[in-house]
């Protein structure tokens, strides 16, 4: 039987999300958030040590694709990105940096700008597909992005619950503990 999203749902999946008790990640995901902060308190930008730790944290086995960026092209790839106005040049220009795909995109966005951009994650996709939410496959694409970023956003809205207890609720339904 598929369960009504409801606050109460999200809160209680969301509940259930321990990074494996792997308090290493719970660290560096607020040391991620400290360090943008000290960048500004609107980020006009990312450094190369800020870069590294999101994609460990999202996705470790991309750091030697990610570590083969020059510095000044974080910069400024991450200064066109933080500062674009248009969704697709946003989330898109980030994937011209080596080992950042919508989905590691997602989540830079995500550490830039909690309250507006959900973690696109497979886990997530599946667990919307099996709710009824979503249809069809995740892809690499802005498309993909946009429609799952305006569903997670709308769930998010109706049920009054920030963007990553969502996230952490629909990777628990289909996803299990983060390890």
């Amino acid at each position: 039987m598929v369960p009504t999203i409801n606050k109460a749902w999200i809160e209680e999946m969301a509940e259930k999300y321990d990074y494996g008790n792997n308090k290493g990640m719970v660290d560096l995901e607020k040391r991620i958030f400290e360090a943008i902060k000290n960048v500004g308190q609107s980020p006009s930008y990312l450094t190369k040590a800020i870069l590294m730790d999101i994609v460990k944290w999202k996705a470790s086995r991309a750091r030697g694709y990610a570590s083969k960026n020059e510095d000044q092209f974080i910069i400024d790839v991450t200064r066109v990105s933080l500062s674009a106005r248009y969704e697709e040049l946003k989330i898109g220009v980030l994937t011209l940096m080596k080992g950042v795909r919508y989905r590691m995109a997602s989540t830079i966005l995500y550490f830039c700008f909690p309250d507006t951009c959900p973690i696109m994650d497979w886990r997530a996709w599946d667990s919307l597909k099996a709710l009824g939410k979503i249809q069809g496959e995740m892809g690499d694409t802005f498309e993909s992005w946009q429609k799952y970023a305006g569903v997670c956003r709308e769930i998010a809205k109706r049920n009054n619950v920030p963007l990553r207890t969502l996230d952490k609720a629909l990777w628990m339904y289909k996803g299990g503990t983060k390890q």
